[in-house]
């Protein structure tokens, strides 16, 4: 074969290439865009016209970034930064088409030569609706689900006012005074509850609670109760936020705590102080719960004790992981370490 038939053979095979890459490109289901390095699309294949709504013409009169909305012009910019620093880029954009629709396509681009990029554009429009929708339902049965708990906490709640209400009533047919005071104590230790989940119903937030809110409201709630308007309050509570199954033990040992200093630390109406601090450490939580009344029987064994209120604690430190000390040095302290 001469030189002059192996030329014709090659060019002919060339056409025959290029023919079959250019039907690959006109029948193709994706988009095509050839873009110039200022931004002018200078070539396009028919789903390229179908996908935007705009005729070949049209589009090759138009810079690329005018198929996009302002609102994305951050995400366009990176996406040609990238293609120009790198030489290729992908990334999934919002475009309006001719009609003014906003659609969503995966575009994957590269560099063909010195100022010339290949762009490569799949509709995922209904992709995106879908994953939207498929959202949207989650949403709303995350919402459903969280109004289902809030209403169980607000009903929960009401079911332990209603108890606190008839432990009261109930007190009120009894002159002896113990008797009050055990009915008194049962209704202080519902109520800590109950307030653990109002603060959850009036808060909406179903997994912490915050721990200087709750305890200053229920010292206070306290306070009321046994008539300690002479006692001074010292809280110094770190920005702590508790889960349920932390805060109401640790509501009740405060309960406890608490109860037993206003009834007896302080006596005819004796002015007094009550400190309650917690703070974190290296080692975990630590609450100090003290006063400056007449202190306690130094003999006392706290762990080991017969008082159900002690007793009681114990229980709810150990439920915590806790640990439970006396100091009577300075006034009276009971140390958790938790």
């Amino acid at each position: 074969m001469d030189d002059e038939t192996e030329k014709v053979a090659k060019d002919k095979k060339l056409k025959e290439s290029e023919q079959k890459f250019r039907n690959y490109v006109e029948n193709s289901p994706i988009g095509i865009f050839v873009v110039q390095k200022n931004g002018y699309i200078i070539d396009v294949n028919p789903a390229a016209q179908s996908i935007t709504g705009y005729s070949r013409t049209e589009l090759l009169s138009m810079p690329f970034f005018n198929l996009y909305p302002p609102d994305e012009n951050d995400q366009v910019i990176y996406f040609f930064n990238k293609l120009l620093r790198t030489g290729k880029s992908f990334l999934e954009l919002p475009f309006i088409t001719k009609g003014g629709e906003r659609r969503y396509w995966y575009l994957d681009a590269v560099k063909i030569a010195d100022n010339q990029y290949i762009g490569y554009a799949t509709d995922i429009t209904e992709r995106k609706n879908s994953e939207e929708h498929i959202k949207q339902q989650r949403e709303q049965i995350l919402e459903f689900e969280q109004t289902k708990k809030l209403e169980l906490h607000h009903r929960i709640k009401n079911n332990l006012q209603v108890v606190s209400s008839l432990l009261d009533l109930q007190s009120s047919k009894f002159e002896d005074e113990e008797v009050n005071d055990a009915f008194r104590d049962t209704q202080n230790r519902v109520d800590s509850i109950a307030l653990v989940h109002k603060n959850l119903y009036e808060t909406k937030n179903l997994e912490y609670i915050n721990t200087n809110d709750y305890i200053k409201e229920l010292v206070e709630h306290l306070i009321y109760l046994y008539n300690g308007n002479d006692i001074s309050l010292n809280i110094d509570i770190q920005d702590i936020n508790f889960g349920f199954d932390t805060i109401i033990p640790l509501g009740m040992i405060i309960n406890e705590l608490i109860s037993n200093t206003l009834k007896y630390a302080f006596k005819n109406d004796e002015k007094g102080d009550i400190i309650i601090n917690l703070y974190k450490d290296y080692s975990g939580y630590t609450l100090i719960v003290g006063d400056t009344g007449k202190g306690l029987n130094e003999d006392i064994d706290i762990t080991n004790s017969d008082s159900l209120g002690f007793q009681l604690i114990n229980s709810l430190v150990e439920q915590i992981d806790g640990t439970f000390e006396l100091d009577t040095t300075s006034g009276t302290k009971f140390i958790i370490k938790f």
